[in-house]
């Protein structure tokens, strides 16, 4: 057999193995063609996941005619996820990217431009009634460093989302978290994003709040009310700090992330010791007979750090939000 006739069998035997691991993916999904069904956003979202090792099917139904995209296991909110992300064109040809989450709220380029493979053995899509439906498959095990391994007989951490346009970095404008086991069919739901709206609320309260307490103390002390203003101000931060934390607190918790994951967490935390702080000491400050003059030169200087320290993470809030 000579080399020409040598590379005609070889192309035509991954034509075959191409076309029959992507033979189901299509776009239609069919009675019966899944063994796993999970509904979110009250049935607007389904995911449809079918074992078949070593391979799995992936199908994923979303009210949208813009890009859809699921993220297997990550490690904090979006952070490390194994994303794909998925759309159908204008002209009903689907498309389908094999992601890596980098961040909390991204970015999630293809494994292709950080040194990876695309692992999509197949996939189809079709846009029908304002629904986009896409059908991928890739393989269970990983096979480069920007997949996550997927074992059927453990529960999956997943995140999903979508956008309306077919633009795959735009903001999504729907999303959720769940953990799913392919064994039973179950599927818990995390709820977390509305507790992420109420922190960003109470931090950025809590620092309005004790820079305008600060400033007063610094500039405004000649005026009969700036103390009672200012002690106002800095039980109101303290309590708007404490409500931003157990805000975050309950949102890490229903989206399956891990407390402490960025240093962004760390500098808040020691900021929120010190709006708790702060308070006391100005309250021993009054109260106390002896030391005076240290507790006030400890008040002062721990408000001017804190608020400070709460700049400092707002800042770092806003680049892991792709802000600046």
């Amino acid at each position: 057999m000579n080399r020409k006739h040598s590379n005609l069998i070889c192309l035509l035997v991954a034509l075959g193995i191409g076309a029959l691991y992507g033979a189901e993916q299509d776009g239609v999904i069919r009675s019966g063609e899944y063994e796993r069904e999970y509904l979110f956003q009250e049935g607007a979202v389904k995911v449809y996941m079918k074992v078949e090792a070593p391979m799995i099917s992936i199908g994923i139904e979303a009210p949208t005619t813009g890009w859809i995209g699921i993220g297997i296991d990550p490690v904090s909110v979006m952070d490390q996820a194994d994303m794909i992300i998925a759309w159908v064109d204008s002209e009903g040809k689907p498309h389908a990217l094999d992601c890596f989450s980098k961040g909390l709220f991204g970015p999630h380029p293809p494994d292709t431009e950080l040194g990876g493979t695309d692992d999509l053995v197949a996939f189809g899509g079709k846009e029908e009634g304002g629904r986009t439906i896409i059908e991928v498959k890739r393989p269970l095990k990983a096979s480069d460093p920007y997949d996550k391994p997927i074992d059927p007989a453990l529960p999956i951490k997943i995140i999903w989302a979508y956008g309306e346009t077919d633009g795959f970095d735009d903001m999504h404008i729907a999303a959720g978290s769940a953990e799913i086991n392919l064994q039973t069919g179950q599927a818990v739901q995390k709820q977390g994003g509305r507790f992420f709206l109420l922190h960003i609320i109470f931090m950025s309260a809590a620092v309005i709040l004790m820079s305008t307490g600060v400033g007063i103390a610094r500039f405004l002390r000649k005026k009969k009310w700036w103390l009672k203003v200012h002690r106002g101000l800095g039980i109101a931060a303290t309590l708007s700090t404490g409500l931003g934390l157990g805000s975050i607190y309950l949102f890490v918790e229903n989206s399956g992330g891990r407390h402490l994951s960025v240093p962004h967490a760390w500098v808040g935390l020691v900021a929120i010791f010190g709006a708790i702080a702060v308070p006391i000491l100005g309250q021993a400050f009054l109260k106390l007979k002896w030391k005076k003059q240290e507790v006030r030169f400890l008040h002062r200087w721990s408000g001017r750090i804190t608020v400070t320290l709460m700049g400092i993470a707002a800042l770092m809030g806003l680049r892991i939000l792709g802000v600046i």
